[in-house]
C-alpha cells in the first residue's frame, strides 16, 4: 500500500512549484519515510472542492487535504467556515478535521509576515508603507492585502502584484518560519501535516 499525501489547492498550476517550496521542509521530511508527496493545482475553489472529494473515493489510502484561501475573518472551523460561507456552501464530505486547511484570509497573506522578501524581489521602488503593519495579519481583510500590494509594487521593474506571474517565486522566497509564526492557520497546517508523516513512520517502524 503507498503511503502518500496528497493536497487539493485552489490556484494556477504555476503554483505549484512555489507552494512546494514553500511546503519544502514536509515534502522532505515526507521523502525520508517514503511517503508520496503530490501537489494537484485545481484552479477555481470550487474544482479543488471537487477534486477534493472526488479523491477521497479514488485515493482512499492517501492522505487527503483541501487547501483553500478563506476569503474572509474565521470564526468557525475549517469546514463549518466554508459551509457557512455562502458563496461556498459546501458540505463536510466524510472528512476529518486535519483534511481542511484555509490560507486566512487569502494566500498572500504569509507574503504579509516577510516584508523584507517583498522588498528584495520588487526592488527599491517596492514602497513597503503602504503594506499594513498589523500585529494580527489574519486580521486583514482580503480586498486591504489586495490594495496594498497593487500600491505598494505599482512602480517597480516588476509592475503591480501578479498572483500567477509573481507568486510562485514570492512563494520561494519568503521565510517559512516568520509566516509560520504570524499566521497560525499556516502552522496548523505544518503541525497537521508533520505530525501525520511521524506517525505514519511510528506504525511503519512498529
Amino acid at each position: 500500500m503507498m503511503r502518500e499525501i496528497r493536497i487539493y489547492f485552489e490556484g494556477d498550476r504555476k503554483l505549484r512549484l512555489g507552494l512546494g517550496n514553500f511546503l519544502s521542509s514536509v515534502r522532505e521530511r515526507a521523502k525520508l519515510r517514503n511517503i508520496h508527496w503530490n501537489l494537484v493545482a485545481s484552479g477555481p475553489r470550487s474544482r479543488a472542492y471537487r477534486d477534493f472529494v472526488d479523491a477521497l473515493s479514488q485515493h482512499p489510502n492517501a492522505f487527503n487535504i483541501l487547501l483553500v484561501d478563506a476569503e474572509e475573518p474565521v470564526v468557525h472551523s475549517p469546514w463549518e467556515h466554508l459551509h457557512r460561507r455562502k458563496e461556498d456552501g459546501w458540505a463536510r464530505p466524510g472528512a476529518g478535521d486535519d483534511q481542511c486547511h484555509l490560507m486566512v484570509q487569502m494566500m498572500e497573506t504569509w507574503f504579509l509576515a516577510d516584508v523584507p522578501a517583498l522588498k528584495d524581489y520588487y526592488g527599491n521602488e517596492f514602497n513597503e508603507n503602504a503594506i499594513p503593519k498589523a500585529g494580527d495579519i489574519e486580521g486583514i481583510e482580503k480586498k486591504k492585502i489586495e490594495s496594498a500590494l497593487d500600491e505598494a509594487t505599482r512602480k517597480t521593474n516588476k509592475g503591480k502584484y501578479h498572483k500567477t506571474h509573481h507568486a510562485p517565486d514570492l512563494l520561494s522566497k519568503v521565510n517559512v518560519e516568520k509566516v509560520r509564526k504570524a499566521a497560525p492557520a499556516c502552522e496548523r497546517l505544518y503541525k497537521v501535516l508533520n505530525n501525520w508523516i511521524d506517525s505514519e513512520a511510528s506504525n511503519s517502524d512498529g
